[in-house]
């Protein structure tokens, strides 16, 4: 469906933003999810001023690993989908803390939000697993 990561990433928040009806979206700060259109922009500035792009003003941006921080992006019910790396490959590999990514998935189910795995850097088996979340019991809302 799309050429490159990033591109898939773009498409995937458009699909959710449809399906849910809503213009939010949250990630996590310094994540990189590729630079196509202005949907996509990377959290992290070290690349978006590569590209001149910028994080949408609709993107809500929590710290890794917290998840009162992802709560408080959620609670107003207006964001359509969190979009996670699993482990955030350009911002060195801090690996996710024990339960915080089956947390996030719950808090997207709480708050009718879509959870986005971008499993571009530890998707295929580089894990050790298909998909790097399935390392940690979470299966994701879309791909």
């Amino acid at each position: 469906m799309a050429s490159g990561g990033g591109e898939a990433i773009d498409i995937a928040i458009k699909a959710a933003r449809f399906a849910r009806q809503r213009a939010r979206s949250s990630r996590v700060i310094k994540a990189y999810h590729g630079t196509p259109g202005s949907r996509c922009a990377p959290a992290n500035p070290r690349f978006s001023q590569l590209s001149s792009a910028t994080v949408p003003t609709n993107s809500r941006r929590c710290r890794s690993n917290d998840l009162n921080a992802m709560e408080d992006a959620l609670r107003k019910r207006d964001v359509a989908a969190v979009l996670m790396e699993t482990i955030p490959a350009t911002y060195g590999f801090p690996m996710p803390k024990e339960g915080y990514l089956k947390g996030v998935k719950r808090l997207c189910e709480k708050y009718d939000a879509l959870y986005i795995a971008d499993e571009v850097q530890t998707g295929l088996m580089r894990t050790g697993e298909m998909w790097g979340v399935y390392k940690y019991g979470v299966i994701p809302t879309c791909w």
